[in-house]
């Protein structure tokens, strides 16, 4: 998890710089922030990043109804699956995921 630590960390570096008085007391919020992010969290965002990108390939659209289905359907697979399995999807999985969801209208 360093690795995906060291991104999410880039992304609340931003606390530090939109508070110039207070480096410390920011530091602290983005540490304690850290702490609290599950442990999957990093792994998590990449894949579904990814799948995201497959699903615009199937589906590519920007706005219109095709456009908003994705966006339903890529929000419906981020609620109902746990961090932890969104952070195990690879290639294979991603390929079934949306052959038996996304193609079916439905989250398996």
């Amino acid at each position: 998890m360093i690795y995906n630590s060291l991104e999410l960390r880039s992304y609340l570096y931003n606390l530090d710089l939109a508070t110039d008085s207070s480096h410390k007391l920011a530091n602290i919020i983005r540490r304690k922030s850290e702490q609290n992010l599950p442990e999957h969290a990093g792994d998590a965002i990449i894949r579904v990043g990814k799948l995201r990108t497959k699903s615009k390939e199937r589906a590519p659209s920007v706005g219109g109804e095709i456009g908003k289905r994705r966006m339903r359907w890529m929000i419906d697979v981020c609620t109902l699956w746990d961090m932890e399995e969104l952070a195990l999807l690879d290639d294979q999985m991603m390929r079934k995921l949306l052959d038996d969801g996304w193609e079916k209208d439905a989250v398996p």
